[in-house]
């Protein structure tokens, strides 16, 4: 080999070097399994600020891992989807030392009461959001979990049964912070939700409250009496208000930017009645979601053509995938459907992405 080649040869390797030098400085995020944790934490654990290591088989091997050389800068957690150990001893969490951390996720992760009161006792001083659906939380857990010392946690994720026990820890634990909540599956009645209009939470924002369907128009009331002065994104899915609650939402709570609402089984005789919800006057709404709405095609034909004042409306139908943007100029590449010829009402022009089925289009005609 000539010397040249020997100097080309060292050149090129030096430089590679460096180029994967300056690379891993600048490496913040990583999604990796198990077995490649002892890598992630030699070569990025003082500049890694996400860490996913979701659907990866977590064992107790892989936390003691985690615990053994501090995260300076780590300020996401991602350990979902890692339910496959259902005996998994979490007090190693405890010993994993991020002082920087922010959002933790640890949805189906077969969490349990025992495990709740072990994590309840982790010092993150600085956690804001905090993931525990799917799981086996109860009463018990759940207490441990609303009165932990994490004075910024802003934004709570529960799913599963909550009888109102649980609903009155939730009510009363230590969230001064709270700006979001969402509860899945929670079964929810008109009392549990009355019970949650009680809470004294100043800084909420968003409200999700999913698979009601044992909520009534008097849950919206009980809603109504809450004092969230700052709430702008509501969602009730699985339920089908009525007129009379459509209004009071819309006067109570003028600064609501954001409403979701359906999920509702198809054929389950429930339906968001359109033409009242448009008619509310809704002050401050900027978007409404009515997918799964049980919306038949007098209601599509309503939402295309009629007179509203909300500027998004998405929404799916058994027989359709439709979203109606207003107050948008009309995108050349979107023409309206065809049978819906009629213009719109409003002053704002509309822009519509369609998609709809031979069924629909005849339905229609």
């Amino acid at each position: 080999m000539s010397s040249f080649t020997q100097r080309a040869r060292k050149a090129l390797l030096s430089t590679n070097r460096l180029f994967r030098t300056q690379i891993h400085k600048h490496i913040t995020s990583i999604r990796c399994g198990t077995s490649h944790v002892q890598s992630v934490m030699r070569q990025h654990r003082h500049t890694l600020k996400s860490l996913s290591l979701s659907s990866s088989n977590l064992d107790e091997d892989t936390l003691q891992e985690l615990a053994k050389e501090p995260w300076p800068l780590l300020h996401t957690l991602n350990l979902s989807s890692n339910g496959k150990y259902p005996d998994l001893d979490w007090s190693t969490m405890r010993d994993i030392y991020c002082p920087m951390l922010q959002t933790v996720d640890l949805s189906d992760t077969s969490l349990h009461d025992e495990s709740c009161t072990i994590l309840a006792t982790c010092e993150w001083p600085q956690l804001r959001s905090l993931n525990i659906s799917a799981n086996n939380i109860g009463t018990a857990g759940l207490r441990h979990l609303v009165t932990a010392n994490w004075p910024l946690l802003g934004e709570l994720i529960l799913s599963g049964p909550m009888d109102a026990q649980c609903i009155r820890l939730l009510c009363n634990g230590q969230l001064p912070q709270l700006k979001k909540l969402v509860m899945t599956a929670c079964n929810l009645d008109d009392v549990s939700v009355a019970l949650l209009a009680t809470a004294h939470w100043p800084l909420l924002e968003s409200l999700k409250l999913g698979q009601v369907p044992e909520l009534t128009n008097q849950a919206v009331r009980h809603l109504l009496t809450a004092d969230w002065p700052l709430i702008k994104d509501l969602t009730m899915w699985g339920f089908a208000p009525e007129y009379a609650s459509f209004i009071l939402l819309a006067r109570k709570w003028p600064q609501l930017q954001q409403l979701k609402l359906g999920g509702l089984k198809h054929g389950c005789g429930q339906s968001v009645p359109i033409k009242s919800l448009m008619g509310c006057g809704w002050a401050g709404l900027k978007a409404l979601h009515l997918s799964c709405a049980g919306l038949d095609s007098e209601a599509v034909k309503l939402l295309a053509t009629g007179e509203s004042t909300c500027p998004k409306v998405s929404l799916s139908h058994p027989l359709c995938n439709l979203t109606i943007t207003c107050g948008l100029a009309r995108s050349p590449t979107h023409s309206p459907i065809h049978p819906l010829t009629h213009p719109p009402t409003h002053p704002l022009t509309h822009s519509l992405t369609h998609s709809l089925t031979h069924s629909l289009t005849h339905s229609l005609t």
